[in-house]
């Protein structure tokens, strides 16, 4: 049987892993929307205009599922 100093210890470490949780959840980044326009020679890919992006960057397939992590048949980052 665990001493109540080590239930009371654990206890607090799974109240401050569900706060740690709770606070990265609410101020996580979250992506904007992207808008994709066609072009008759491909496309242009944009999202709003923030001052706390500092790159982006995309992956794009035609007609291909991404089967993982990896790169598309068009790539582009902008810093």
């Amino acid at each position: 049987m665990k001493s109540s100093k080590k239930l009371l210890t654990d206890k607090l470490l799974v109240l401050l892993v569900v706060l740690y949780s709770s606070i990265v959840g609410m101020c996580a980044y979250k992506v904007p929307a992207v808008k994709v326009d066609p072009l008759i020679n491909g496309f242009r890919v944009s999202i709003a205009d923030d001052h706390d992006i500092k790159s982006v960057a995309f992956n794009v397939n035609r007609n291909r599922n991404f089967t993982g992590f990896e790169e598309g048949e068009f790539t582009a980052q902008v810093n």
